[in-house]
């Protein structure tokens, strides 16, 4: 199966550029055949066909309708398939067509008969992992997501009552746990959405290893949430912002060639001319306000950066992602959605730069601004300029009423790590079997850190809910970084820890001994990674890549509890930390200020991917996102002050 031979990579990209999820763990690591040399599937047989086990026994997953036994199950379920070998090489060949193809699926030891199998993904989520010559790339994936598809050959078929159910490889999150608590937040708050759990996927006797389970949003989904309204409109992320019908006749997701969209246009064109004062109660004339003010909350609550509230694009063309729509069978009401909740819950990422994208409550004053994020050559738009926003914020008190609500209920702080450890103990097992994963004791890491920041979370929530603007940490060329006016939140928000295995860096401002000021930041460190990598931070520039070639160098302050080589890279590369232009400088318990001119920087490592030879420090310069800065192995403390940038 695909394995992954170096140090995990995560590629995290908006839908509107390119997405990286994991490919499946154990995908042979042959060279790709050639296509020639693999035929396509034969095409299934029309639908219709009787099904072959008509008389199914009570308990039979074939036969219930309900699916709460497999989602809450004590125990993490097992799936086989079974194909032939040259069908598996083509569906690996072909995984960017997101094709079905025939395989016999044995759950729990039962046979469950023949079914739809294929990867799953947007092209965004999907393309990442190939390169130009369609390979896959190991260095990027580990594992892809799967689906199968019960009703593959007889359309009556359903496994617990639905007709599809979703694999996904959880590569950006460390935890394993992150879309479980996302999605359980939400249901907890009254917003229907999926229900989800783990289960392992075996293909041909290969375990793929350790996927969340993920319920389908479609016609079984909606008769569920609403039994007797179930027959409605379900569309794909389209946003109530355009008055033509054909644009939510391409978001449309259910098989009604009769179906038409004017009340979809309508709502878009109620917002779009209602007043100021008048844009809540419209906007509560087709949604449920309760509903919504709770879907804010959650959506705040877990960081996430790649739902309704980040809205990317370009050329004025903007939108948000990962919600459905559903339209009552009236007609004239509406119910968001949350859906692919994959990215949440991670506060620590080198890509991740929402956190500089104006809060939905709080409207820049220009909002033709536009925010670097997600590869950085990306733009977002400030959701708060949008009606729908503009709208609920208007009412600040009862989205901070529902805030509260969350906060004393499911985010609750001690339920919240109870109920990681829960899960934690349910997956352990077989989070040390998955090949495509860092063993335990990394994964354990992941999830104390986890834990650890729900306080960091709940700062956040509190800040949107008082309406305080918090500005993370960054760096400003052309002014002395002194951190006076930070706070910890804003510290913790935008500065990385780079840490791996058991190597954990804990972050603070310090305001007793500070080494100019009243504040410095201070970097403790109890120990190095179960391998015996160095511990290390990133502070972001401001604004995402700055071209710096118009300065000399860097000056900064340092002071480390005992003598220890501090290395300061410039950040060229989220992804990397090998292969950055930097330095070597020798810190003590002495205060001591470091000048580092560009003109001596020199690259860290002789096995990076790219050196002197092919990036000169002028090229490197002119795309810094952040200043990484290295005390290396071992225990201790680290005090970083006053950064600037030489003219």
């Amino acid at each position: 199966m695909w394995k992954r031979t170096g140090a995990l990579l995560l590629v995290l990209v908006f839908a509107f550029v390119a997405c990286a999820i994991e490919p499946s763990d154990g995908i042979d690591p042959t060279p790709p055949l050639p296509e020639a040399d693999i035929a396509a599937p034969e095409a299934p047989p029309e639908p219709g066909e009787p099904a072959p086990d008509a008389d199914l026994p009570a308990d039979s997953p074939l036969a219930r309708t309900d699916a709460d036994t497999l989602f809450d199950a004590a125990t993490i379920p097992v799936f086989e398939v079974e194909l032939p070998a040259d069908d598996w090489a083509w569906l690996q060949e072909n995984a960017m067509l997101e094709e079905y193809v025939e395989a016999v699926l044995t759950y729990e030891g039962e046979d469950m008969g023949t079914v739809g199998l294929r990867f799953r993904g947007s092209g965004g989520s999907l393309t990442v992992c190939f390169d130009e010559q369609g390979n896959f790339d190991t260095d990027i994936c580990a594992k892809l997501g799967m689906k199968l598809k019960f009703d593959f050959l007889d359309e009556e078929k359903r496994f617990f009552g639905m007709k599809r159910l979703n694999f996904n490889s959880m590569i950006r999150d460390p935890s394993k746990m992150a879309e479980n608590i996302a999605y359980g937040l939400f249901r907890e708050m009254g917003v229907p959405t999926s229900r989800t759990g783990w289960a392992v996927l075996k293909v041909n006797g290969v375990s793929q290893g350790l996927f969340a389970l993920i319920e389908e949003i479609d016609g079984r989904f909606t008769d569920d949430r609403w039994p007797g309204d179930g027959d409605g409109n379900l569309y794909k992320e389209v946003w109530p912002q355009s008055l033509s019908e054909a644009y939510y006749a391409g978001g449309f997701d259910l098989n009604d060639e009769t179906a038409t969209h004017e009340q979809f246009v309508a709502f878009a064109g109620a917002l779009q001319s209602a007043t100021p004062a008048d844009l809540l109660a419209v906007l509560g004339e087709w949604t449920d306000l309760d509903h919504l003010y709770n879907y804010m909350a959650v959506n705040d609550a877990v960081l996430n950066w790649d739902g309704i509230t980040s809205w990317g694009g370009g050329d004025g063309n903007f939108g948000p992602h990962n919600f459905f729509w559903y339209q009552h069978e009236a007609g004239d009401k509406f119910t968001l959605i949350p859906w692919d909740l994959d990215n949440t819950m991670q506060p620590r990422q080198p890509w991740l730069l929402q956190h500089y994208v104006p809060h939905w409550t709080l409207p820049p004053a220009d909002c033709d601004s536009v925010y670097p994020a997600f590869t950085f050559d990306s733009q977002v738009a400030a959701p708060g300029c949008y009606p729908f926003f503009q709208a609920l914020a208007s009412d600040h008190a009862r989205y901070a009423e529902a805030v509260q609500r969350l906060l004393d209920g499911p985010f609750d702080i001690t339920t919240m790590r109870n109920q990681i450890d829960d899960y934690a103990d349910l997956i352990r097992l077989e989070v040390g079997r998955d090949s495509s994963l860092s063993g335990v004791d990394a994964w354990q890491t992941a999830v104390n850190q986890l834990k650890s920041d729900l306080e960091l979370f709940a700062q956040k929530l509190q800040a949107h809910r008082d309406r305080i603007a918090v500005t993370p940490v960054a760096l400003y060329p052309g002014r002395v970084n002194d951190f006076e006016d930070q706070s910890n939140l804003s510290l913790l928000l935008g500065v990385f820890p780079g840490d791996y295995g058991n190597a954990t860096v804990s972050l603070s401002l310090n305001e007793e001994t500070a080494l100019s000021g009243t504040k410095d930041i201070l970097m403790e460190f109890p120990g190095s990674g179960s391998w015996g990598q160095p511990n290390r931070i990133r502070i972001v520039m401001a604004g995402g890549f700055q071209n710096l070639n118009g300065f000399s160098g860097i000056r900064l302050r340092l002071q480390a509890g005992q003598s220890r080589t501090v290395r300061v890279n410039l950040e060229t590369d989220p992804y990397a930390w090998d292969g950055q232009y930097g330095w070597d400088v020798q810190a003590s318990s002495t205060p001591m200020t470091a000048t580092l001119l560009f003109d001596n920087a020199e690259v860290q490592s002789a096995e990076a991917s790219w050196s002197p030879a092919s990036v000169s420090i002028e090229d490197a310069l002119a795309s810094i996102w952040a200043l990484g800065i290295s005390p290396g192995i071992g225990s201790g403390f680290l005090q970083i002050d006053d950064i600037e940038f030489l003219p």
